[in-house]
C-alpha cells in the first residue's frame, strides 16, 4: 500500500547578513548626527532660526503675542544675543502646535529636543521614500546639503519634507490620511505653489475626496488648537506679515534675484517665477496625466515648486529630496559624480559662509534641477514600485 503524496514543509529563508560596510555607515551617520546635535545646540542654539521657534512659543506659553517683533527681540537679546532685528517666527498659526512645547524649557533644552526631533524627521522621510525608488538609499543623501543645513539653523523645513513624504507614501493606500499629513507642509505653503495647483487637478481627475476631508479635518483640528492657545493669533499673524515687507529683502533665489534685477521696489518680479512654474507644471501633468505617479512626476514637480518659491533659502531646496532619490539610483556613474560634486560644493560654501541670506548657494537649486530634469527626461517612463521594500544602505 502506497503512502501518499509527502509534502515538503516550507523553507525559511536564511536571514540577510548585515554588511561590515552598513554597520560603519550606520555608526558613522549617528556620530555626526550626535555631534551636530550637541555642537548646535550649545554653541549656536540662540543665533540662528531655532530661537525665532523658542521665542515665540515661550510667549505663547506665557500668554504673550508669538509674532510680536518687540517681544520676541527682548526674549532673544536675553539668552545672548545682539539683534538689532528680531527673528520672528513666519510660520502659519495652524502649525504652531509644533513649537508649542518647545516653550515649556529653556533655550538649551528646547534646542536639543528640537534637534533630535528634525535628525529623526529626516530619516523617517528617507526611510518613507526608500520603497518608492526602487533601490536601497545612497549613503550620499544622508549628506545632502539642505538637509544638514536644515539641522545647522534648527530650521523646520525638514517637518515639511515628512509631510510630503507621508503623502507620496500614503497617497493610494491611505488617501485621507495622506491629506491630513499634508498638514506639516502648511509651516511653508508657499514652497509648494505649483505641488498645490497639480494635487487639486489630480483630486479632480481621480475624484479622490478622501484626500480633501483628511486635509480639511487635520488643518481644522490644528486650527483649533491653536486658536485655544491663543485667541487672537490669528489676527497676531496677519498683522506679523504685513511688517515683514519682503519686497525690501533679498532671499538667495531665482525670484528675489529676478526682483533686484528688473524692479527692486515692486513685487510682481517675486512671484513671477511662481507663476510660470505653475503653468509648467499644468503642462507636464496634461500630457502625464495618465500615468502619473507621485515619486516620479510628482517628485519634479515638488522640487520645482522650490526652485520658484517667491520666498526661500537653501534650507529649502530640501524638497528637492525626493526627485534626488528618483534620478541618483537610475544616474550613470559620471552623473553620480556630479552631483557629489554639487553637493560638495554647497556643503563646503554652506560652513564657509553660514548666512543664510548670501548670495552663494544661488546656482544650487536650479543646478540641481537641470541634474534632476536630464535624469527624469531618459527614465519618466520607469514603472514606479508597488510593493514596499525594507531601507538599506547602498
Amino acid at each position: 500500500m502506497s503512502s501518499g503524496p509527502t509534502i515538503s514543509a516550507p523553507q525559511r529563508r536564511p536571514p540577510k547578513k548585515i554588511s561590515p560596510g552598513a554597520i560603519v555607515a550606520v555608526v558613522l551617520l549617528l556620530g555626526v548626527a550626535l555631534g551636530l546635535l550637541a555642537a548646535t545646540s550649545r554653541m549656536q542654539s540662540t543665533n540662528r532660526d531655532f530661537v525665532s521657534y523658542w521665542a515665540g512659543a515661550r510667549l505663547l506659553a506665557t500668554h504673550g503675542n508669538p509674532y510680536d517683533a518687540h517681544s520676541v527681540l527682548i526674549l532673544e537679546n536675553s539668552v545672548g544675543n545682539v539683534f538689532q532685528r528680531p527673528l520672528v517666527l513666519r510660520n502659519t498659526p495652524c502649525t504652531i502646535f509644533l513649537m508649542a512645547p518647545l516653550g515649556w524649557f529653556n533655550v538649551y533644552t528646547a534646542s536639543m529636543g528640537w534637534e533630535a526631533a528634525m535628525i529623526g524627521a529626516s530619516l523617517l522621510s528617507i526611510w518613507l521614500l526608500q520603497p518608492l525608488i526602487g533601490a536601497r538609499i545612497p549613503l550620499v543623501v544622508f549628506f545632502f546639503a539642505p538637509i544638514v543645513d536644515c539641522f545647522l539653523a534648527g530650521q523646520s523645513t525638514i517637518l515639511v519634507l515628512l509631510g510630503i513624504a507621508l503623502f507620496i507614501r500614503l497617497e493610494k493606500a491611505r488617501p485621507f490620511w495622506a491629506g491630513a499629513a499634508l498638514l506639516l507642509t502648511l509651516l511653508k505653503p508657499h514652497l509648494l505653489l505649483p505641488f498645490w495647483a497639480i494635487l487639486l487637478l489630480e483630486i479632480v481627475r481621480r475624484r479622490e475626496w478622501r484626500i480633501v476631508w483628511g486635509g480639511m479635518g487635520a488643518t481644522a483640528f490644528a486650527s483649533l488648537i491653536a486658536t485655544v492657545l491663543d485667541p487672537h493669533i490669528w489676527m497676531q499673524y496677519v498683522v506679523s506679515v504685513r511688517a515683514e515687507h519682503i519686497e525690501n529683502q533679498y532671499f538667495p533665489n531665482i525670484a528675489s534675484t529676478l526682483r533686484v534685477l528688473a524692479a527692486p521696489d515692486s513685487l510682481w518680479p517675486q512671484v513671477l517665477p511662481a507663476i510660470v512654474g505653475v503653468a509648467i507644471a499644468v503642462w507636464i501633468w496634461a500630457r502625464r496625466r495618465e500615468d502619473w505617479q507621485w515619486s516620479r512626476e510628482g517628485a519634479m514637480i515638488i522640487a520645482g515648486s522650490a526652485l520658484v518659491s517667491p520666498y526661500s533659502f537653501l534650507v529649502d531646496q530640501v524638497l528637492f529630496l525626493p526627485a534626488v532619490l528618483f534620478c541618483y539610483v537610475r544616474a550613470g556613474a559620471a552623473a553620480r559624480l556630479f552631483f557629489i560634486v554639487i553637493n560638495f560644493t554647497a556643503f563646503y560654501l554652506m560652513l564657509k559662509i553660514p548666512e543664510m541670506g548670501s548670495p552663494v548657494t544661488l546656482w544650487v537649486g536650479p543646478t540641481l534641477m537641470i541634474w534632476c530634469y536630464a535624469i527624469y527626461h531618459f527614465h519618466k517612463a520607469d514603472p514606479a514600485p508597488d510593493a514596499p521594500g525594507r531601507p538599506a544602505l547602498a
